[in-house]
């Protein structure tokens, strides 16, 4: 029997379609396991981890098992972590560049890093480490702070670091005080209070001036206080490059699915967020510091105090008792005041001090 040449043609591209399908198939289910692979290999390195730290240990296997599930699964860094902080900005010095711009409105072109440590004059001087510290040709000192959790001591903090950065500025032997500026940029994952400000608003800038006429005293020292919470209220999503980075900060999956990311510097941000493209060894340190006490410390008191609140709903007196002492322990143990403790657990300053 001979095949026609048109019913041999149809066979040929029936054959040829079918294997591009079985490719295609083949493509898709090997991207599959590959992603199904480096998911297990994260999870496994999550769990790992975990029972390094006595503050882990201590949560149970359901907890340890969602929060492991939950890192392996993400595609991209939590930003407001402070090794991906500083990793995806100082690797990538144009996206600070974009920031620091986007921010305070400035028309920086390059950046020199500096060290960040200092360990004072004299032995008895507080060592300070910052999270990412530059200059700019004209002389100008850049601190980016990131600040995950609640401190009641941030503005103080913020303030002595600006302090040593200008007091650094004057050598021995220097007979004319010449200082440049240091602006202090800190993007807090929190709300301070502001009394008298809209709540919508995101950014609070200060600078020294006079009272009555609003003199500006210098611009030896700003300080510029980016707020992500606040985002929430926000009444327009992107009409402001600090919204987007607002966005970018709080949720990037999100943020990578809207207009915004059609952007031209997304692409080099996208690639530098991505887990995927890391090292074992980049992804060790970012989980260990994902699993520090500091960053742990807002999903231990979510999990720590859902638990509270079981207690108190289900009305069992031994058993809350017993909880609001756990969470107390708990809480010591990751550096929080006692008298915060006790507006969360309802015990007494006594009863907790005797905890410790």
């Amino acid at each position: 029997m001979r095949i026609s040449k048109s019913m041999a043609t149809t066979t040929t591209t029936e054959n040829m379609a079918a294997e591009k399908e079985g490719n295609r198939d083949i493509v898709g289910k090997t991207t599959v396991c590959e992603e199904e692979m480096e998911y297990r290999k994260r999870y496994r390195q999550c769990r790992m981890l975990m029972e390094k730290r006595e503050l882990i240990r201590s949560m149970t296997e359901e907890e340890k098992d969602e929060l492991a599930r939950k890192m392996a699964a993400s595609e991209y860094l939590d930003l407001t972590c402070d090794w991906a902080f500083k990793y995806v900005f100082q690797s990538h010095p144009n996206l600070l560049i974009l920031l620091l711009n986007d921010i305070l409105q400035e028309s920086i072109t390059s950046v020199e890093f500096q060290n960040t440590e200092r360990l004072g004059l004299e032995p008895i001087d507080k060592k300070v480490v910052f999270d990412l510290l530059c200059k700019t040709s004209d002389g100008s000192t850049f601190l980016c702070e990131m600040q995950k959790t609640t401190r009641s001591d941030q503005r103080d903090r913020l303030f002595y670091y600006g302090s040593r950065l200008v007091a650094e500025q004057m050598k021995a032997g220097d007979k004319k005080y010449v200082l440049s500026p240091v602006k202090v940029v800190c993007i807090m994952n929190y709300e301070d209070s502001h009394p008298n400000s809209p709540e919508d608003k995101i950014l609070y800038q200060y600078h020294m001036l006079e009272i009555e006429t609003g003199e500006a005293f210098g611009n030896q020292m700003s300080f510029h206080l980016l707020e992500l919470p606040r985002i929430m209220r926000y009444a327009q999503e992107f009409d402001s490059p600090v919204a987007g980075w607002c966005r970018i900060f709080r949720n990037f999956s999100i943020f990578a699915r809207t207009a915004a990311a059609n952007a031209p510097w997304f692409k080099e941000l996208e690639g530098a967020m991505r887990i995927r493209g890391l090292s074992n060894e980049q992804i060790e340190s970012y989980f260990s510091d994902m699993i520090s006490k500091d960053e742990m410390l807002p999903y231990l008191e979510g999990s720590e105090l859902q638990g509270y609140h079981r207690g108190l709903r289900e009305g069992k007196a031994e058993g809350l008792a017993e909880g609001k002492a756990e969470v107390a322990k708990a809480l010591l143990g990751i550096g929080m005041p006692a008298k915060q403790i006790v507006s969360v657990t309802g015990l007494t300053v006594e009863q907790v001090e005797a905890l410790r």
